[in-house]
């Protein structure tokens, strides 16, 4: 029952999810590490991507983060969750391919934790960066065929703030963030006559996020839930209007996550 209740949860989350997103938000990484040699790894189902991250404490007050995101029309479409060439097939994915619709994303951070040197209550801070790279084709039309490249590049500062316990952590972050996108488009009508052109512009997000984690002392349970508001600028709105087609330059703005969290090398 517990598992049937999961896949229900995702799928409705899922089905609610905005389609293929030009900026998919990380599904948040609020490790509140306590040790120095502390080592998390993490593996989440989103109902934008499937995330793995990792977290080191290279100290009692320093850490570094690494995340990865990995989405095939935010899992809504069939073609892109069974294969990455076309929906007729029953080949599984090529994660080292793009579908129809891709989206990967790669950041790393290091930060200060342990702020208060408190056993329980934990608050850090990180700065890092992101890269993403997403793609799209829309093919369905008659008369023409459309097409988007994006890539971006996203600084970061990020607040944790949580509580720690033997069987379970709860609490809250937020991340502030600019992106630098260079957005690339193409039109190809029936006629074979073609119309591209390339938006460079930049956005600014607030994205809060909670979470509970439970379970034993070394695996735990996670679940997230969080959102992006971005704030657009006048080159934003310029490239939509220059776009072939503005829904394509568009951002998910909520998430949902579960998943499992292992911690190794922790002092008891």
């Amino acid at each position: 029952m517990r598992r049937l209740l999961f896949f229900v949860s995702i799928g409705l989350a899922t089905f609610l999810a905005s389609c293929s997103s030009m900026y998919i938000p990380s599904a948040g990484n609020v490790p509140l590490l306590s040790d120095k040699g502390e080592l998390q790894a993490e593996a989440s189902l989103t109902t934008n991507s499937l995330q793995l991250s990792g977290d080191y404490a290279f100290s009692n007050h320093i850490a570094g983060m690494a995340n990865m995101n990995f989405s095939y029309g935010n899992f809504s479409n069939s073609y892109d969750i069974y294969t990455s060439k076309d929906k007729d097939s029953s080949a599984l994915a090529d994660l080292t391919n793009f579908g129809k619709f891709n989206n990967r994303y790669y950041e790393l951070g290091v930060g200060y934790i342990n702020m208060f040197n408190s056993e329980k209550f934990k608050t850090e801070a990180f700065l890092g960066a992101g890269f993403c790279h997403a793609k799209d084709k829309d093919d369905s039309k008659s008369n023409s065929c459309q097409t988007y490249d994006s890539k971006y590049l996203l600084p970061f500062a990020q607040i944790n703030a949580g509580f720690t316990f033997k069987y379970c952590d709860l609490g809250l972050g937020v991340r502030f963030a600019p992106s630098f996108h260079t957005f690339a488009w193409e039109n190809t009508k029936s006629d074979a006559t073609i119309i591209s052109g390339t938006e460079k512009f930049t956005m600014f997000h607030i994205e809060p996020i909670a979470f509970i984690r439970a379970g034993s002392e070394r695996v735990r349970f996670v679940a997230k839930t969080g959102f992006s508001s971005p704030v657009y600028t006048e080159s934003y709105d310029k490239a939509k209007n220059n776009s072939c087609n503005p829904n394509y330059i568009n951002t998910t703005i909520f998430h949902f996550s579960m998943g499992v969290n292992v911690r190794l090398n922790q002092k008891q």
